[in-house]
């Protein structure tokens, strides 16, 4: 850490520096040539503690020993990815209930991802408020996503 602080400080110097000589130097003939040298002792300030060996980039990769491991890693992320459907879709369903004004409302979709990335609905699981609603609710849900089972469930179900 303080190498790199050393370099950040070098590097303002050295800025402050060039500034000043390039105000100083008598006409535009030399400015190529100053502009070169300034950048050549710059890079040279810069990347001396990488050649000293006091910064070293050591990163570590995960690594996968085992394919046991490699498929606990890939069974993680589609659970995420499945969760994340699931998700949005409660999400999506839920705005589009409010906006047909049934309120207070939880979903719960339950989703199968395909190995072609495809996903399909497997249930959808509604509580209201008013159960009056639910087949109102089902109708919007139904004319959303197609024939799909949907199930009324209870407050503790849901939780």
């Amino acid at each position: 850490m303080e190498a790199f602080r050393l370099i950040t400080k070098t590097a303002c110097y050295i800025g402050i520096a060039a500034a000043i000589l390039d105000s100083l130097y008598p006409n535009e003939r030399f400015g190529k040539q100053m502009k070169i040298l300034f950048t050549v002792v710059f890079l040279i300030i810069i990347t001396a503690p990488f050649a000293r060996g006091e910064i070293d980039f050591d990163i570590s990769l995960p690594t996968y020993s085992s394919l046991d491991s490699y498929a606990e890693a890939q069974e993680k992320a589609h659970a995420l990815f499945v969760k994340t459907a699931e998700s949005n879709i409660n999400t999506r369903l839920e705005e589009l209930l409010n906006h047909h004004e049934i309120y207070n409302v939880k979903i719960k979709t339950s989703v199968n991802i395909s190995d072609n990335a495809g996903i399909s609905i497997n249930e959808v699981a509604i509580t209201l408020d008013a159960p009056l609603d639910f087949d109102k609710a089902s109708a919007i849900i139904k004319s959303e996503l197609g024939e799909v089972l949907i199930k009324e469930v209870d407050k503790e179900w849901m939780s």
